[in-house]
């Protein structure tokens, strides 16, 4: 099977599982997806979403950088929402000193904007390349 995550994530995600002692069934229950899910995330054949990550993060304490398995500082940090992908995206731009241009240089089209004001759900790889692209964490990319 292709593996088409970043497989740090499932061995981030591994290695909370495994310190809190929860079984894949838990997981699913906390991040409010089938079970299957949490095994394809396993083995890294499937993305998960912002808002599965934000849910992981939230239940534990960990920074998304952390659970994203980017990041080995695992200290506790507030809970998270982020009610407006879109609206943080151009947050983190102007922080950074980046336009919306930016993003359409590298295939996010107004389109990608759009579907995240009015709600969709990005996955981590998405996620990623954004971080990459305007050179900030995915706690900054997320309004955190």
């Amino acid at each position: 099977m292709r593996k088409i995550t970043d497989i740090r994530f499932a061995e981030s995600l591994a290695e909370i599982m495994n310190a809190s002692r929860v079984s894949p069934e838990q997981m699913a229950e906390i991040a409010g997806v089938s079970v299957a899910a949490v095994y394809k995330w396993l083995s890294g054949s499937n993305e998960i979403r912002l808002s599965r990550l934000i849910a992981i993060a939230n239940h534990y304490g960990y920074s998304l950088e952390y659970v994203a398995g980017r990041s080995t500082d695992g200290r506790r940090v507030p809970p998270r929402v982020c009610a407006n992908f879109g609206a943080a995206v151009r947050r983190a731009l102007a922080s950074h000193g980046k336009t919306t241009y930016t993003l359409r240089k590298h295939g996010f089209g107004s389109r990608y904007l759009h579907n995240w004001d009015g709600g969709a759900d990005p996955l981590l790889g998405t996620m990623l390349r954004l971080t990459g692209i305007i050179e900030c964490t995915l706690d900054e990319l997320t309004g955190n």
